[in-house]
Parts: structure tokens; sequence; C-alpha cells
């Protein structure tokens, strides 16, 4: 399946009714531009912010994008669309924990 064709897919079949309910829930607002006011996006804003990180991160074949909880990986031909509420991450003090 192309690059493209993924897009269509991920958007397809995606829930991004359930990621608008969990904003609302949070009450997780993304920044209007304006005195750094923050709104809980609308459905259509989920969605075309969504499908923009999808295709920049195939446009400028970027391994990770990353914006208001979603990740976009793409690595090689397969792209992946998350939505993530918590995470954690460590840095290693050496290279020979890895």
């Amino acid at each position: 399946m192309k690059l493209d064709e993924q897009i269509d897919t991920i958007m397809d079949e995606f829930d991004f009714d359930r990621v608008h309910e969990i904003m609302v829930a949070c009450k997780w607002g993304w920044s209007t531009g304006e005195d750094d006011d923050l709104e809980v996006p609308s459905g259509n804003e989920i969605r075309r912010t969504a499908r923009r990180m999808l295709k920049q991160a195939v446009e400028e074949k970027h391994a990770l994008v990353s914006s208001g909880g979603f990740t976009v990986i793409k690595v090689k031909d397969t792209l992946a669309l998350f939505f993530g509420v918590d995470s954690t991450s460590i840095e290693f003090a050496d290279n020979d924990n890895i």
C-alpha cells in the first residue's frame, strides 16, 4: 500500500471521536495562538491536525512527528498514528545499558 493510501486508511479507521471525548473530559486544550488561550479543539480540527502530521512525516521523511497528544511514526513504508495521554522516557547514563 502506498503511503498516501496509508494516510487515507488511517484517517478512515482511527477513532477521532474517542480522542475528542478524552480531550473534552481532560479539558485538554490546544493553543489558539491568541493570548496564550487553550481550547479543546473540535473534532474537525483534530482530524485536520492528524492529517497534516501524517503528511508531514511522509513529505519531510521524518521518522517521528509529535504534537498535541498525537505521535506519527514512519519507518520505511509503514506509517502509524497514536494518541497518548501519558508517557515516560528516561535517558541512559551511558551506552552500556542499552
